[in-house]
């Protein structure tokens, strides 16, 4: 491979700076310093070419240099400013993967830092910040959180959903309450953009019974979805002669990326096994995969999840638990939440009353680390239509709604209104709820389940009195929405 010709001089022009860079940069060394490049894939290329140039040995002078040069064969070309901060970030990047490491002659080593300005006086005259909740309770702002599933369990579903509700303040799955609204940035690794699209689909689908025109809006400006699919992703990567795990300039090029998007909460990285370089078993590479991640919260501000897959032992297991995390615990302890997403064992589904052919068909969500809040109590989600997550609303011991139920109140609302009595909720749950009444359920379950028709229209409030849809003016529905030329939804 060619070499590098030596730089213009430093009292020479930029302007002649950069053709000069341009003339003796050989056609035949990859990426391209005179590609011309569009919107979308500028900022990309110059990442690259900065970090060829800082591999070869350039200084970061030289390759600011470097990248203006080739920045004026875009079109249009990027602000200067920009094209510098890219280089100075992937710089840092590359420091930090390859130190110098100092010699024994080295004289004058310094601290760490300066004592005086750590001391735990500075907490004591003022009171502490109230911490920040993305979802009330249960997952703090700025952290990083882990789910850890079976393969087909509905982890990357549940990532669009909690998304959505970032970016819509809806509640997830009408279990957890939004905190802070805001922008939500998903990087999936294992779907492309055509499932992508059918799972956004089927949200904005769940969406439309609630006539929330503002809330589809909000989706469609906040959530930004990208397939990751085929792509080189590693965050971190093994040195092939050391075997020594280290940071790739991806790190900065994530967080340059985040930067774009106003106001935002959350990352999700899905999986985990498609982002990180190393030994997954071992503490150490893992933990460098750790702190990538941390890197990019704090210089963010956002929570970010990673997704990932369970190990083979914890699918035997009826109890949910940290060790459900494949490969390293480091995964685990590095974390500072960890959520378990898995399908209800039949034990599980056999106290909550679920039929054994129901019982694929609902997950337990449970949380086995949580260090910031009181620990939580399970979760049973239902997967409906296209595997949209919503609360199954069952806890052990209480009756499960089932279509047979949804039916029989429909029908007896139906009959009670041709003979002309007419009921309110609570009213029609005394009348015929009860094991020993017409419905041979509790009066919760009955109120329960009457909510459930009503947030579906399948029942409607006239007056404070429960009545069926008109059918004249029948609901109309779409399986997909239309697409239009663009690709937009419609």
């Amino acid at each position: 491979m060619a070499s590098l010709q030596p730089l213009p001089k430093p009292n020479q022009t930029r302007r002649h700076n950069r053709q000069a860079a341009n003339s003796s940069w050989p056609p035949t060394l990859a990426p391209d310093p005179r590609k011309v490049c569009v919107e979308g894939e500028r900022n990309n290329h110059i990442a690259r070419l900065a970090g060829k140039w800082l591999h070869v040995g350039n200084t970061v002078e030289d390759v600011i240099t470097l990248a203006l040069a080739a920045n004026d064969n875009f079109d249009p070309p990027l602000d200067d400013s920009e094209v510098i901060t890219t280089c100075k970030s992937i710089a840092r990047t590359h420091g930090r993967n390859n130190p110098i490491e100092p010699s024994l002659d080295d004289a004058d080593p310094q601290p760490l830092f300066v004592v005086k300005d750590f001391k735990a006086s500075r907490y004591l005259n003022t009171d502490p910040p109230l911490r920040r909740w993305l979802f009330k309770g249960v997952i703090p702002c700025g952290k990083v959180i882990l789910l850890v599933a079976p393969g087909g369990t509905g982890k990357t579903m549940f990532a669009i959903q909690l998304g959505a509700s970032v970016a819509t303040g809806l509640p997830f799955a009408d279990v957890w309450e939004v905190g802070e609204t805001g922008g939500a940035l998903l990087l999936l690794g294992e779907d492309d953009d055509e499932e992508l699209h059918r799972r956004t689909a089927n949200i904005v689908t769940q969406l439309e019974p609630r006539r929330d025109t503002d809330a589809i809006a909000k989706l469609g400006e906040n959530l930004i979805i990208r397939s990751m699919v085929g792509e080189d992703n590693l965050l971190t990567v093994a040195d092939p002669q050391s075997r020594e795990v280290r940071q790739t300039a991806l790190v900065d090029r994530l967080i340059i990326t985040a930067q774009q998007i106003p106001n935002l909460k959350l990352i999700v990285i899905d999986p985990a096994s498609r982002f990180r370089g190393g030994d997954e078993n071992a503490s150490q590479d893992v933990t460098r995969f750790v702190e990538a991640v941390e890197r990019v919260a704090q210089a963010t501000g956002a929570a970010v999840l990673i997704i990932h897959h369970a190990n083979k032992g914890s699918m035997s297991s009826s109890e949910p638990n940290q060790s459900a995390s494949r490969g390293s615990s480091a995964l685990t302890d590095g974390v500072r939440l960890q959520m378990n997403l898995v399908t209800l064992d039949t034990n599980g589904a056999k106290k909550l009353g679920i039929p054994e052919e129901q019982r694929k068909s609902h997950l337990t969500l449970s949380i086995t680390k949580t260090n910031y809040s009181a620990p939580q109590q399970d979760i049973i989600l239902r997967r409906s239509e296209g595997g949209y997550l919503i609360n199954a609303k069952l806890t052990p011991g209480k009756t499960p709604r089932t279509d047979a139920l949804d039916a029989s109140i429909i029908q007896l609302v139906q009959s009670e209104a041709v003979a002309g009595r007419r009921y309110s909720k609570t009213a029609f749950a005394n009348e015929f709820g009860g094991v020993q009444k017409r419905l041979k359920v509790g009066n919760n379950t009955v109120r329960e389940c009457i909510s459930e028709l009503l947030s579906l229209e399948k029942l409607l409030e006239e007056n404070g009195k429960l009545a069926l849809p008109k059918l004249s003016a029948p609901k109309v529905t779409r399986d997909i929405p239309r697409k239009k030329a663009d690709g937009q939804i419609s």
